[in-house]
């Protein structure tokens, strides 16, 4: 593997920005969630530092705002159907 495709795997730019304020990778924060939190987070962080082909800065950062925004919703949908499900839950007990 040459050094440019290594960077792009291991190091992105639009990640190490983080570890080198925070002295943490990204991926580390993401882990301490559950899947649809950590990937809105992964966007968050990425927002205005990954350019997406074709695309200005100001709409890929949109693109991936609109990508947490999508993640956070998933997670309110997950919770919105399990709080459901445990009213049904609890009208079945006699």
């Amino acid at each position: 593997m040459n050094e440019e495709n290594e960077k792009i795997i291991s190091g992105p730019d639009h990640y190490t920005y983080l570890k080198e304020k925070l002295g943490v990778e990204p991926y580390k924060i993401c882990e301490l969630f559950d899947f649809n939190i950590g990937c809105a987070f992964k966007y968050l962080f990425r927002a205005g530092k990954k350019l997406y082909p074709n695309m200005s800065a100001r709409e890929s950062k949109i693109i991936d705002l609109q990508k947490a925004i999508k993640y956070l919703q998933f997670e309110i949908d997950k919770e919105d159907l399990s709080l459901y499900n445990e009213e049904i839950s609890e009208d079945l007990i006699i």
